[in-house]
């Protein structure tokens, strides 16, 4: 198992099986966790890089167990400043790759499920 693999995960995102494959992760706007499982995270790092602005690629390891709320693809992709063609593409490559995305629990899921509507609603404008 690699350093960053887990036998018992920290979240609802289960194990990550295969042979060389490890979880990897990064944070959208501090409030949403995406994760992947794979030998690979290029569709991670690519969206990681562009949505935070920095040269650096998705961090190795699974998301903090605090971020255990699922949170919709298409509010993800929304949220993070995707738009329309980049959007729908991101959407599709995200999806078939197996990205995941986890909110953190502030004040519990309800909550939290709340506060990420009205960011994405507001993202829509």
């Amino acid at each position: 198992a690699w350093p960053w693999s887990s036998s018992t995960p920290k979240g609802p995102w289960g194990e990550c099986k295969g042979t060389m494959h490890g979880w990897n992760h990064c944070y959208i706007a501090g409030l949403i966790c995406m994760t992947q499982c794979g030998f690979t995270h290029m569709t991670l790092d690519t969206v990681c890089s562009n949505t935070n602005g920095r040269l650096g690629l998705s961090d190795d390891g699974e998301c903090d167990g605090f971020y255990n709320c699922p949170v919709d693809l298409d509010k993800a992709i929304t949220i993070a400043g995707a738009k329309g063609a980049l959007g729908a593409g991101a959407k599709t490559v995200l999806g078939m790759n197996g990205v995941r995305f986890y909110a953190g629990a502030f004040g519990g899921c309800g909550a939290v499920d709340k506060l990420v509507d009205d960011l994405y609603k507001s993202k829509l404008t």
